[in-house]
């Protein structure tokens, strides 16, 4: 799912194809705020970095926000092997090799770094099991931010309509209570990574 993709799903979610109730740039306003969401995060892998004995400290790539794990392909079979945790710490940025690393790990190998990294408007979200539970909080959330921008216009411009200000609260928190359920969910999926 992109960006643009999204807009189609939440104009379905919320009814509003038509552009009736909000413009497709309130719309792609309240999308991208979603995904700028803190909780909004996908898994990441990078391989930038090579093993080198005569160095200890690695500043941590800036494709990974958190680092969950070190892998290496010992025997270049494709099969990643977690480097014990015991062999590094991640501090200030920086990966730090225990002094026995050098001793453990071969020089020149790549360093499969796994981790988490923060969601951006730009990317596309995977239609798997983790992405799925992420584009449906996307979308709970952007559905939030539309109320949101409802809320704001009928507030400000005193709009008279079937609608009352309490029906769009209540709609809000139940949508807050889905979000915190989907927050919960994507929490759960990294803590297990």
């Amino acid at each position: 799912m992109t960006i643009t993709t999204a807009l189609d799903t939440l104009n379905i979610t919320i009814g509003d194809s038509n552009n009736f109730a909000l413009t497709p740039e309130e719309k792609t306003r309240a999308l991208t705020d979603a995904f700028n969401d803190p909780h909004a995060v996908t898994e990441a892998w990078d391989s930038s970095l090579t093993f080198d004995t005569s160095t200890s400290s690695y500043t941590v790539p800036i494709t990974i926000a958190v680092v969950r794990e070190i892998n290496i392909d010992r025997d270049g079979t494709g099969f990643y092997e977690p480097i014990a945790q015991d062999l590094y710490d991640i501090v200030d940025g920086q990966i730090r090799f225990a002094p026995n690393a050098k001793y453990l790990i071969t020089q020149g190998k790549t360093l499969y770094i796994k981790g988490v990294k923060k969601l951006l408007s730009t990317d596309t979200i995977a239609d798997d099991v983790e992405g799925v539970n992420l584009q449906e909080y996307i979308i709970a959330l952007a559905t939030i931010k539309c109320i949101d921008i409802l809320l704001n216009k009928k507030v400000m411009s005193f709009l008279k309509n079937d609608t009352s200000v309490g029906e769009l609260v209540a709609v809000r928190r139940e949508k807050q209570q889905t979000i915190n359920e989907y927050r919960n969910r994507i929490r759960r999926l990294y803590e297990s990574v």
